[in-house]
């Protein structure tokens, strides 16, 4: 899907209807644009907001799997995605430049090595 609102999954009827929940969620190369440290508080709410909205719409754990896939850097790792894990759910962390959910038919390599998996914090 294009031109959705990450950080509104839950709001949008036609993504998510009533009831429904997904077992991955999948945000491919998250980028809110530019590369200067206000960029990365911008791109740290579109990654926290698309967390918060997909732990809304997947299956609770150990059944959902909420995915991102980034790319390799300074600028990126400063964003700290590693440290946003919602509760209650598992966010797999997938390398950009290696086999992640967008090089896979939307589904990464078991136990792939470009791959982080952030356990869930319980309450």
């Amino acid at each position: 899907m294009f031109d959705i609102d990450a950080t509104r999954l839950h709001t949008i009827p036609s993504i998510v209807p009533e009831g429904k929940l997904y077992d991955r969620v999948v945000f491919n190369f998250p980028h809110a644009g530019g590369a200067t440290r206000a960029a990365v508080a911008r791109n740290r709410a579109v990654v926290a907001g698309f967390l918060c909205a997909a732990a809304d719409v997947v299956q609770p754990y150990p059944v959902g799997e909420i995915h991102i896939t980034m790319r390799k850097g300074a600028f990126y790792d400063s964003w700290g995605v590693r440290d946003m894990a919602p509760p209650l759910h598992d966010v797999t962390i997938h390398d950009g430049d290696g086999d992640g959910p967008s090089h896979r038919g939307g589904r990464g390599r078991e136990g792939a090595q470009d791959a982080t998996t952030v356990p869930s914090m319980e309450p």
